[in-house]
């Protein structure tokens, strides 16, 4: 139950996070698409991510962030650089800038998606070393 509990929250923090960086109370336009952005992606690649985690034994907060941060920190850079490399103005140093951000707010929902699903589950010395 806690693992659906927490592909239900975590999609939605970077949505939150965003809205904490704008200083906004109401979701803006940005943070809804945002959150309705992340729920097939938490579908797409969470949940393939979570079992192969969970099948090779992979409890640890790092292993979760890396995992979320580096993955949809190399898919949004890769999609930046191929749909934006002709454009005017089109700036690498902006881009990694970009994919930086959103590897922020990726780890963010993963995350979180660690502290409802997995560390309740983690036995004290895999707390441990997950910090």
């Amino acid at each position: 139950m806690r693992v659906v509990l927490g592909f239900l929250i975590a999609p939605l923090v970077p949505a939150l996070v965003l809205g904490a960086f704008r200083h906004t109370v109401w979701p803006s336009a940005a943070g809804i698409g945002l959150a309705l952005y992340s729920y097939p992606l938490a579908l797409g690649f969470g949940v393939p991510a979570y079992l192969l985690y969970r099948r090779r034994g992979m409890r640890c907060l790092s292993h979760y962030l890396a995992g979320g941060a580096l993955g949809s920190g190399l898919v949004s850079f890769a999609a930046v650089f191929l749909l934006e490399r002709g454009e005017p103005g089109f700036s690498l140093l902006a881009g990694l800038r970009y994919s930086g951000f959103i590897a922020f707010l990726a780890a963010t929902a993963t995350g979180t998606f660690w502290l409802i699903a997995i560390r309740n589950a983690a036995t004290g010395s895999e707390l441990r070393s997950a910090v």
